[in-house]
C-alpha cells in the first residue's frame, strides 16, 4: 500500500513541478529572466529532493528509510493542504 501511495505522491509532485516550470517560463519573458535560470530554480533544484526520495525508496530494504522517503515525497502535498485548511479556518 505504501508503494502505491508513494508513487502517487511522486506523480503529483512531478505534475506540480512541470506546471510551475511552464508558468515560470511564461513569466520569464515579461520579467526579462533567462530561461536557463527558470529551469534551474523552478525545475532542477526542486527535483533534487524528490529524486533523492525516489532513490532512497528504491534502494532501501528497511521500513524506516522507506517511510522517510514517503514523508519527503508527501511533504509538498501536506504543506499545500494544511496551508489551505489554515487559511480557510481564519
Amino acid at each position: 500500500m505504501i508503494k502505491l501511495l508513494f508513487w502517487g505522491f511522486v506523480a503529483l509532485d512531478i505534475a506540480a513541478l512541470l506546471f510551475f516550470f511552464v508558468l515560470g517560463l511564461a513569466a520569464a519573458g515579461s520579467s526579462r529572466t533567462s530561461p536557463a535560470t527558470v529551469a534551474l530554480f523552478m525545475l532542477l533544484l526542486p527535483a533534487i529532493p524528490l529524486a533523492g526520495a525516489v532513490w532512497v525508496f528504491l534502494r532501501s530494504s528497511t521500513t524506516l528509510w522507506r517511510v522517510l522517503a514517503f514523508v519527503l515525497a508527501a511533504a509538498p502535498v501536506v504543506v499545500a493542504v494544511s496551508t489551505k485548511a489554515y487559511n480557510d479556518a481564519r
